[in-house]
């Protein structure tokens, strides 16, 4: 028999028990807030599935820009160009990379020095890179994305010259900072299966790598495919964008390392991306997968091109443009270049306040021989099949 006054103890501790509950959850929730808003919150939806059945607008290059200029990347001994993976511009200087070297050139394109160079030293990397450019600290860094732990160079951005290194315990694939100089890891989807799976979605760094904070993709516990879980990434406006290989989501991260839903692409695969195993005998099942591939995203307009298939012969590709403005969604072709009548324009990157497209040498002296400009005609004289890249500007 238990006194009133013991039920009166233990209907107190039963209230104070629920009282702490309550707390824990509203501080589990509001931690998790603080880095994560809900994934209902997205900021854009694109209906991609939709669009795709509409015609295919005709759209001027003049809408864009009033301006173009080309840069030809000088072609040297150190510097043979076949693609161009990434591309940063300064006020003095341009950075690119075909995801094996780092190459710096002047604002004329005059080729200046490799940024550190391939080996096994300690002031090298090896053959499989990503770099991002913090203009703040003059750093250029550097990723190994085959090594681990994760081997990431900080290089002296102006000279060239090698500062120190970081290194990470994670299959790092993409590097980034907030406007204070820490530093964001992004890591690789890989499959619960494998040895080196993790759910830190990004880390948090101090600018010597030691770990500040991280963010969680719990829903990568249910990851069993085989997709190569890489990272397509861009900054705007002091925010940092991302979006998976494969997936359909692009979220942004806040300067106050908060992640936040930001595109929604609508695409209605019937394959969702954690059941998406793909092997040559079976490509074949998945010729009507669409794919996201290399948004470029300006202040006002999101470009991307979406690819149907996983693997050929089935891949066919279209091209969008997404106005942030008014949500309206236009399927076309590249843009017709009516600013200075030479070839048509898609941009591969935005940097520097320009929408910038990277030209193979051979395309331009191909288009050249069968349309006429005076433009066109300067550029491509000085140009040889294996020259280097041009870089069309549109501003």
């Amino acid at each position: 028999m238990i006194s009133k006054e013991n039920r009166g103890f233990i209907y107190g501790a039963r209230i104070l028990n629920s009282i702490l509950l309550i707390g824990l959850l509203f501080l589990l929730i509001t931690s998790c807030n603080k880095k994560m808003k809900s994934e209902h919150e997205f900021e854009y939806v694109i209906n991609v599935s939709e669009s795709l059945s509409s015609e295919k607008e005709t759209v001027k290059l003049s809408d864009y820009c009033s301006q173009i200029n080309y840069i030809p990347l000088e072609t040297h001994p150190e510097c043979l160009l076949r693609n161009i993976l990434k591309l940063e511009m300064t006020k003095r200087y341009i950075y690119v990379s075909d995801g094996r070297h780092v190459y710096m050139f002047d604002k004329q394109g005059q080729f200046i020095r490799e940024i550190s160079k391939i080996g096994k030293g300690p002031e090298e990397h090896g053959k499989s890179i990503r770099f991002t450019l913090d203009q703040r600290n003059n750093e250029i860094l550097i990723c190994d994305i085959r090594s681990y732990p994760a081997r990431v160079l900080i290089m002296n951005a102006l000279n060239g010259s090698y500062k120190r290194t970081i290194l990470i315990n994670e299959q790092v694939d993409k590097v980034d900072f907030l406007s204070d100089g820490r530093l964001m890891f992004f890591t690789m989807d890989l499959s619960n299966r494998t040895s080196r799976f993790t759910t830190n979605e990004i880390l948090l760094t101090d600018h010597n790598g030691n770990i500040l904070d991280s963010i969680q993709d719990n829903n990568r516990l249910l990851n069993h495919n085989n997709i190569l879980g890489t990272i397509d990434k861009h900054s705007l406006n002091g925010s940092v964008y991302y979006m998976g290989n494969y997936k359909n989501k692009m979220y942004k991260v806040m300067d106050k390392f908060m992640k936040v839903p930001y595109v929604l692409f609508d695409y209605q695969n019937k394959v969702e991306y954690n059941d998406l195993y793909i092997s040559p005998e079976k490509g074949e099942e998945f010729k009507d997968h669409i794919i996201i591939r290399r948004p470029v995203e300006d202040p006002n307009n999101l470009f991307f091109i979406t690819q149907f298939g996983v693997m050929p012969p089935h891949l066919t590709k279209e091209n969008f443009i997404f106005s942030k403005r008014t949500h309206q969604l236009i399927h076309t072709e590249k843009l017709i270049n009516d600013v200075d009548g030479g070839m048509p324009f898609w941009p591969s990157f935005y940097t520097d306040n320009k929408l910038i497209m990277t030209s193979k040498a051979r395309d331009i002296i191909t288009y050249r021989e069968k349309n006429s400009g005076e433009t066109l005609n300067k550029i491509a004289k000085d140009l040889k099949m294996d020259s280097n890249p041009v870089l069309v500007i549109a501003q």
